[in-house]
């Protein structure tokens, strides 16, 4: 899944925010790279499944019925 973040977000600082808070509640682990000539934030699981947060010109817009969700398992 790919998350438009405006242009320049994509900093270092950000990304250590993004870990500190998506790590620890989701399980991600983040790095920085580049992708289609942009800054970005590959934001990964264990699992392989991954958010790409990539910066463009049309951030944070879903047009139609794009949408994003968790699912939040208990375990026992």
């Amino acid at each position: 899944m790919e998350i438009t973040i405006p242009k320049g977000t994509a900093t270092p600082a950000f990304r250590d925010e993004v870990d500190a808070f998506y790590g620890e509640v989701f399980g991600f682990s983040c790095r920085t790279t580049r992708m289609f000539d942009e800054d970005c934030v590959m934001m990964d699981l264990p699992s392989g499944d991954f958010l790409l947060l990539i910066e463009g010109d049309g951030p944070l817009s879903a047009p139609g019925f794009d949408h994003l969700g968790f699912l939040a398992v208990r375990e026992r």
